[in-house]
Formats: structure tokens, C-alpha cells, sequence
């Protein structure tokens, strides 16, 4: 009798056990948002980070946009020159704040997915996501003209110091990233490619100071840049 009371007792909890697994299975596949972070290099001597937010309305459709800063760190590509227009200045160079180059990108997105590969717990798939780059086409710089006086130690020079604003050809672009992913549950990330018509020194090539031109400072344009990274994502 007592067997068969605990028996009685027990069965009603499996159930209960059972359907809440089988719900939080549900939920599982029937999550709806994603957010992102990740970064990696590009072939055109630069750097990104990013964080991306996508809202999935079909399992494997998603809108969203990707929010980046892309960077350069190059000590070979730092603008300067002679200085003509005045005898009391022999030089200029940009200042330490602006010799590195710091773009914002804001990505609108379609993520399309393929179904999952389960291999127990772990799931494999591969997306594709292509979207717009849109960037600011302007941006300011700063040049540290110095004093003709070799006499003189460096930090009892004058130094004067100029800005400038620098518009750039390029306020949108267009890019297409492919990607292997991997999730367990809601956490998840992946490595992936990228291919874009986006330049990060595109503004700055059209710097001019004292008849010197930035563009000879840093890397050809090219019409495409492939990109490589990887990327953590969290599902909720």
C-alpha cells in the first residue's frame, strides 16, 4: 500500500517534469532575439569590433544591424610634410590623437539561416548576412606644425597647432558576411568572412596640408576588402 501511495504521488511530478521540459524545449526553438559581439581583420591593414542586435520573425530569417568601430594602428601611415607657406615652421605632423584612423559603421542586415545540424546538445549551421554600411563621409584632424630651431630642445620649441576637416567620397557601401555557426542552447558564436566595398581610409586620402597629400601615406583604394573574425551571440 505504501508502495503503491508513493508510486501515485511520484507519477503526477514526472509529468510535471516532463511537460516542463518539453516546454522549455519549445521555448527554445521558438526564441525570437539574438545579440551579438565580435571583431576581427581586414585585408586592407585594418581592424573592427562590433555588436549586433537581430529580431528573427521566421526561424531562419532575421532583421537587425550590425553597429562597428574600424580601426587602424599602422605606425608606418602617419601624414606629414614640409612646411612652405611660413619661415618659422619647417614641419608638420598629425597629432598622436589623430595619426590612427577611427571609423563608426552602422550595418542594417537580413540574417538568413540554414537549418541546424544536431549533434546531441550542439547545434551547426550556416548563415549569410547581407546589409548596407552607412558611415560619416567627414571627419576632423589636427596637424602639429613645429618651430625652425634645432638649437632648441624639443619641448622649449613653439609648436602651432591646425584643423582640419577632411570630407571623404564614401558615406555608404555594401557587404555580405558568411558564416559558420555554433550553439549550445541560447549561447552560441561562430568564425565567418566578409566581403565589402568598405574603406576605412577613404576620408582621410583626401587630406591635403601644405601641398601634401594623405593619400601617399596610406594603402591603395581597392573596390573590395575581404574581412575575417569571429563573433559570440546570446539568444533570449
Amino acid at each position: 500500500m505504501v508502495t503503491a501511495r508513493i508510486r501515485r504521488a511520484i507519477l503526477p511530478l514526472l509529468l510535471l517534469l516532463l511537460c516542463q521540459t518539453a516546454g522549455a524545449q519549445i521555448l527554445r526553438d521558438s526564441w525570437r532575439h539574438e545579440v551579438s559581439f565580435g571583431g576581427g581583420m581586414s585585408t586592407n591593414r585594418s581592424f573592427f569590433v562590433d555588436v549586433s542586435y537581430f529580431w528573427f520573425p521566421l526561424e531562419y530569417v532575421g532583421l537587425g544591424a550590425y553597429v562597428g568601430i574600424n580601426g587602424t594602428s599602422g605606425k608606418n601611415d602617419i601624414p606629414w610634410g614640409k612646411v612652405t607657406s611660413t619661415p618659422y615652421y619647417d614641419q608638420w605632423i598629425l597629432t598622436p590623437e589623430h595619426q590612427n584612423i577611427t571609423g563608426l559603421t552602422f550595418t542594417p542586415s537580413v540574417m538568413l539561416c540554414t537549418p541546424a545540424l544536431r549533434i546531441q546538445a550542439l547545434r551547426i549551421s550556416l548563415r549569410a548576412a547581407p546589409g548596407l554600411v552607412l558611415t560619416p563621409a567627414i571627419e576632423r584632424v589636427e596637424a602639429e606644425f613645429r618651430e625652425v630651431n634645432p638649437s632648441k630642445p624639443a619641448e622649449l620649441s613653439n609648436f602651432k597647432y591646425e584643423k582640419y576637416w577632411l570630407k571623404g567620397p564614401q558615406w555608404w557601401a555594401w557587404s555580405i558576411r558568411a558564416m559558420l555557426h555554433f550553439s549550445l542552447d541560447e549561447l552560441g558564436g561562430g568564425i565567418g568572412w566578409s566581403l565589402s566595398s568598405y574603406d576605412v581610409w577613404s576620408t582621410r586620402r583626401s587630406g591635403v596640408i601644405e601641398g601634401t597629400s594623405f593619400s601617399t601615406f596610406y594603402p591603395a583604394p581597392k573596390p573590395l576588402n575581404h574581412n575575417f573574425f569571429l563573433y559570440f551571440t546570446w539568444k533570449f
